[in-house]
């Protein structure tokens, strides 16, 4: 019965993702430009402008997610 027994991959929320999901198509194809350009816009930048229109994510959130170490590495791969 146990033969075949795998680890389950568990997928965790990343943080931007959810809150791409949350906006329309038009703002996050903006923010997947802003994630983009890392020489105009680092983590706490992004951020603090997020935050500026509503939008509450932390500068570490943008970082693991930029380096792929948040759960959407998990999903690409």
């Amino acid at each position: 019965m146990l033969e075949n027994l795998e680890p389950v991959k568990i997928i965790r929320t990343c943080k931007v993702r959810t809150l791409k999901e949350g906006l329309s198509d038009s703002d996050a194809k903006l923010l997947d430009g802003y994630l983009a350009d890392s020489d105009t816009w680092t983590p706490h930048r992004l951020a603090k402008a997020l935050g500026s229109k509503g939008l509450k994510i932390d500068h570490r959130q943008i970082s693991q997610h930029r380096d792929l170490m948040c759960s959407c590495s998990d999903i690409l791969s």
